[in-house]
């Protein structure tokens, strides 16, 4: 049975990775064991062990690496403290999950990466728009089809922070880079609105489709949807988290799949981090090294960070 430990008790841990790691505990018995939880808050570490049934809480992760013999934790901290918690984590050579961006920016992630390569830590980071059901379901649909055309949206509502294309948008640029591969060139088109960057990236693939990113920050809805385009057919997919979490898809003038994989299901089910939980603790299992690494997310970041930089010189 291996032990897992987790870090951190905010607002997305909470909606997304302990649900998660509560329902795969209860659907795989003695496959995992919910050994410990931390939290820098005693009543936040006490209240959401209980609530997710850890067996032990903590408010230090330094007292909890020395308590507890564990297989795998999952981080789920501010950027800020990735880095930290990665160095800290690898010392104590244990598998483990860390948020994304997988670093401040660019040259921490390096870093990072650096570290997993030079101790051959096993480090996956939370991406979980390749553990989509409805995109997960679309890329299976499509295997044998060619795709000439790819479409990713994000809106969000009030979303001003600066940073937030490289910390939030970067989850449909991953996408996109999880489907079509690697990218051999883009075209930046962004404007201000009233004070907060919009993006528009016009992306050529080196696989030869033809992509189109669109990060909308504050246009007034939260939603995030995917569109593949090929000689004959047409495939639509939206999050499950902010919307439907449909997957469609047209051929012949007929439309010939309309699924809902994660139809009354919760969020974390709609959102994949699920199936996120499930590759981390397969992992573990078979003893390898758990994906998307570090070193595979961090040429998404580097688009975000390069994309952020351009912004400022577009007038």
């Amino acid at each position: 049975m291996k032990k897992i430990g987790l870090i951190g008790g905010g607002a997305h841990s909470r909606g997304n990775h302990l649900p998660s790691l509560k329902q795969y505990a209860a659907e795989h018995p003695g496959v995992i064991e919910l050994s410990a939880f931390c939290d820098i808050d005693a009543e936040v570490a006490q209240r959401t062990a209980a609530e997710f049934g850890f067996a032990r809480h903590y408010t230090s992760t330094d007292d909890m690496l020395a308590s507890e013999s564990l297989d795998g934790v999952i981080a789920v901290t501010p950027v800020s403290l990735t880095k930290s918690i990665a160095e800290q984590l690898i010392k104590a050579k244990l598998p483990f999950v860390i948020e994304k961006p997988p670093g401040v920016d660019v040259a921490q992630a390096k870093e990072i990466c650096k570290l997993v390569a030079e101790n051959n830590a096993r480090v996956m980071v939370s991406v979980n728009r390749r553990f989509d059901p409805a995109l997960v379901a679309a890329k299976e649909w499509m295997t044998g089809r060619k795709v000439e055309f790819f479409r990713a949206t994000m809106f969000r509502n009030e979303r001003r922070e600066p940073q937030f294309f490289s910390e939030t948008g970067l989850h449909v640029v991953d996408a996109m880079r999880w489907f079509a591969g690697d990218i051999a060139s883009y075209q930046l088109t962004a404007r201000d609105v009233n004070g907060v960057k919009w993006y528009r990236v016009d992306i050529q693939f080196v696989s030869g489709v033809a992509g189109l990113l669109e990060v909308y920050p504050t246009a007034g809805m939260r939603d995030e949807a995917y569109e593949f385009f090929g000689d004959g057919f047409r495939v639509h997919t939206s999050n499950g988290e902010m919307s439907t979490g449909e997957f469609m898809a047209w051929e012949n003038n007929r439309q010939v799949i309309h699924n809902e994989p994660g139809k009354d299901q919760p969020g974390y089910i709609k959102n994949g981090t699920l199936a996120e939980t499930a590759e981390f603790i397969a992992s573990l299992v078979e003893n390898r090294q758990p994906t998307p690494t570090p070193q595979d997310v961090l040429p998404s970041l580097q688009l975000c960070c390069e994309i952020l930089t351009q912004f400022k010189t577009i007038k």
